[in-house]
């Protein structure tokens, strides 16, 4: 562990990075109670599996095939929608605000990489249960915690919602 603290106060200041200004901190990368500016906490705090910051997660709302036939949702539908969003950011889960609704596949493209080779296709794509027709990025405390708001979802009958964890910088850190 000690080795790993000297190599990254090594590698952060051959890069130049100071931690205590205030024009270098994004409070939506890094919230101050995961990140107080001083370098030496942050190297030597004891990790554990979220860090004690809060999981990014994106949600991803599988297509149906009214969306792929671009059936307008009911307008009861859009304001149980909207009100939803607004409880997610009231909770403080939906903080940028990331979100939206996919357009159909038929406007889509698909880029297809094998080996050297590129190969692009058209839509409409076939199989709708595997395609996504909308997303929001959350930041939970667990991912119990976004099964729970995505159990709130007024989604309509037969549909489907994928909840993955984002990869944090740590993940890859080459230490």
């Amino acid at each position: 562990m000690e080795q790993q603290i000297t190599r990254a106060k090594r590698t952060i200041a051959k890069v130049g990075v100071e931690f205590d200004t205030p024009d270098r901190q994004d409070e939506n990368l890094f919230p101050s109670h995961c990140r107080q500016g001083d370098l030496s906490g942050v190297l030597e705090a004891e990790s554990t599996a979220i860090g004690g910051c809060p999981l990014k997660v994106m949600v991803f709302a599988k297509a149906t095939k009214d969306i792929e036939d671009e059936v307008p949702p009911d307008p009861k539908a859009l304001e149980l929608m909207h009100n939803y969003n607004e409880a997610l950011i009231a909770a403080g889960i939906l903080k940028d605000q990331i979100l939206g609704g996919l357009k159909p596949t038929r406007f889509a493209k698909r880029v297809q990489f094998s080996g050297k080779n590129c190969t692009v296709i058209d839509g409409p794509f076939a199989e709708t249960k595997e395609l996504v027709a909308g997303f929001s990025l959350w930041e939970v405390k667990s991912i119990e915690e976004a099964v729970e708001w995505a159990k709130k979802c007024p989604m309509p009958t037969d549909c489907e919602v994928d909840i993955r964890l984002l990869y944090s910088p740590e993940t890859w850190d080459p230490v």
